[in-house]
């Protein structure tokens, strides 16, 4: 809500990461019945609480939940000019695409490598995978998560090769 040259920001979100080591926050807020802007808040300056989220995995990644309660933030931190938020969260989210799928194939590649790792491992009936003969062989054609990152084309379409190991 506009409070002269000021905006009075209240509200919640979860799921942010970094919301609890952050000392700066940007945010977008509706500032019209269709109009999102976003801006720059300081935890110290225009004082936000947060609070951190537990979760199961990827405990070297903060993730939180932020609250403001009449935050007073000026017109001077408006990132993008009034009701510019929207266009300027979608840029950000075009970057973070980019993050989140060099995350996943790192995950995929681990997980491959732990499931190699456990087949060369594994014993039965006394015997080795790899004295066990060629039925417990990786035959050409897996999916190889280092390898499979460029056969991707734009728009999703997968150019499938097999692979040999």
């Amino acid at each position: 809500m506009r409070d002269g040259k000021n905006y009075r920001i209240s509200g919640e979100k979860l799921w942010i990461s970094n919301a609890t080591i952050a000392d700066i926050s940007i945010l977008v807020a509706k500032t019209g019945e269709q109009e999102f802007t976003m801006f720059v808040v300081d935890r110290e300056e225009h004082g936000f609480t947060t609070a951190e989220i537990p979760k199961l995995g990827l405990n070297g990644w903060s993730l939180g939940h932020i609250v403001l309660e009449d935050v007073v933030v000026p017109e001077e931190n408006i990132i993008g000019g009034l009701g510019g938020g929207l266009r300027e969260s979608m840029k950000g989210f075009e970057r973070s695409r980019c993050f989140v799928s060099t995350l996943a194939l790192g995950i995929a590649q681990s997980s491959f490598d732990e499931c190699l790792k456990y087949l060369k491992e594994r014993q039965f009936w006394h015997a080795s995978s790899h004295e066990a003969g060629n039925r417990n062989e990786i035959r050409p054609g897996v999916f190889r998560p280092d390898r499979s990152a460029g056969d991707v084309r734009p728009g999703g379409e997968i150019k499938a090769k097999p692979h040999n190991l």
